[in-house]
Formats: structure tokens, sequence, C-alpha cells
């Protein structure tokens, strides 16, 4: 983000103001300010590695990011600071950059259409001509920027499986419900995944945690609508609310019997 604010930041002088920019920047000069730069977003990725919020896996546990999933005062106050400084902050720079980038151009064309064929409109043509080499540049780089920004834009997680269904309406396959359990005795754990319309409370699990049950403690029982419903995907959350991962049933069948767990299927109809 940072780095694209900078882009945003050159093509705002180049085109807005060209003649200040002319011998402005030097192969010296634009190292020292990338320098500056990542030195900046270094200085906010060091923070949770001296005890300032942490660095945690996510998802399928293949990547890491920062813990934004725990609510103390202290990794919530460096979540919002991360957000302003290296997201917000360098966003509003880049929606200013291009305001006055599509300003200048439009100015400079309306100019060069009032102009007839003297002397002096054959060189703002001619500099209309340069800005529209340079408009072309911009539009590049703002179309990377917009691509970054809907791919990295902040979004929140659900907490209950009916907070999540409004967003998976067009989503085909069944959408699960997970328990974690015991017995009375307090000796055996089950992991319950029904369709998410079964009437059973609401729990926090997935069957996709099995992975990490390497003594086989916990006993499966799945939802017999699930493997034999039809249905072409079942989703699971991946050990994070901010994300649903769906899989055909028999490959759920092939992960459980991979981790040791032979499912018992029920049927709640």
């Amino acid at each position: 983000m940072l780095t694209l604010t900078l882009i945003a930041g050159d093509r705002y002088f180049v085109i807005t103001r060209p003649l200040a920019s002319i011998g402005v920047l030097s192969r010296r000069r634009a190292g020292m300010v990338l320098m500056g730069v990542w030195l900046y977003a270094l200085a906010w990725s060091l923070p949770p590695f001296f005890g300032w919020s942490a660095y945690v896996p996510e998802g399928l546990l293949t990547s890491c990011s920062w813990d934004y999933m725990t609510f103390t005062p202290s990794v919530r106050a460096y979540t919002m600071l991360l957000f302003i400084f290296v997201f917000f902050i360098p966003l509003f720079i880049i929606i200013y950059c291009y305001i006055f980038i599509f300003r200048a151009i439009r100015s400079t064309n309306r100019a060069v259409s009032r102009v007839n064929g003297s002397c002096s409109s054959r060189d703002s043509s001619r500099g209309f001509h340069r800005l529209q080499t340079e408009w072309k540049t911009a539009k590049i780089a703002l179309l990377v920027i917009l691509l970054y920004v809907l791919s990295w834009s902040p979004y929140s997680g659900v907490f209950t499986v009916e907070e999540m269904m409004p967003h998976l309406q067009e989503v085909g396959g069944a959408v699960t419900k997970n328990l974690f359990l015991k017995d009375k005795k307090k000796k055996t754990l089950w992991l319950l995944s029904v369709r998410h319309d079964r009437e059973v409370g609401q729990g926090c699990a997935s069957a996709l945690a099995l992975l990490f049950d390497t003594d086989r403690s916990v006993k499966v029982v799945l939802d017999s609508d699930l493997i034999q419903g039809g249905h072409p995907r079942i989703h699971f959350h991946p050990m994070t609310n901010a994300a649903t991962l769906g899989m055909k049933p028999e490959d759920l069948l092939r992960f459980l019997q991979h981790t040791g767990h032979e499912p018992v299927l029920h049927t709640f109809d």
C-alpha cells in the first residue's frame, strides 16, 4: 500500500506540476524516498515481535498475519493504529492525488480545445499529448491500486451461522453448523457437524480442526444429509470466522479417513 501511495504521489507531481518536478527527483533521491517508505513499513511490522500484538497462523494455517482476533486493549490499539497509518491515510493520499490528476487533465483538455491553430496552439497541443502519455501511465497505476484496495480492504468476521447465511446466498451446497461436546463423565469428546438449519446449539468448532487431533480422542458425528443429500459441496469455516471453505462430500470423507476419524452418520430429520 505504501509503495502504491508513492507511485500515486509521483504521478501527481509529474502531471499537475510538470515544471516543478523537472530535475527534482534524481536516482539517488528516488532511492532515499523508497528506503524511507520501506523503513516506515518495517517500523509497523516489528511491534508484534516485541510483544505488541503477535503474528499467528490464519485460515488453513498456511500463512500468518497479526493477531486481529484477540480483543485485548493492547492488541486492539495496534490493529486500529495499523489500519489508520498503513491503510486509511495512504488510501486518502491516493484518492487526493488522483482527484487532482483528473482535474489537471480535464482543465488542460479544455484549454487546448479553446486555442486556435496558432504557434501557441501547437505548443499547447504538444504539451497536451505529453500529458496524455503521463495519464495513460497514471491509469495503469490506478488500476493496480484499485485491485489492491479491493483485495485487501478490511473485512469483518461473523460469529454465528445466522450472521453468515446472508453472505452465502449464492454459494451452492450445504453450510454446516458444528458443535464440540463432552459426555457426562467428560471422558469422550464429540464433534457434531450438521446442516446449518438443524435445531442444535451454536458452536465454534470445525471439522477441519480434526487435523490436529493426532491421538484420535475426538469422535465425529455427521448429519447424514451432508453426505447423502446430493450436495455439490459442504462448507466449513477453516479455523477462522473470516472465511468459508467448501469441499465435496467425498473429499470430506477422504479427509476424515486421512486423519484417522471414522464418522458416525446420524439422521436428524
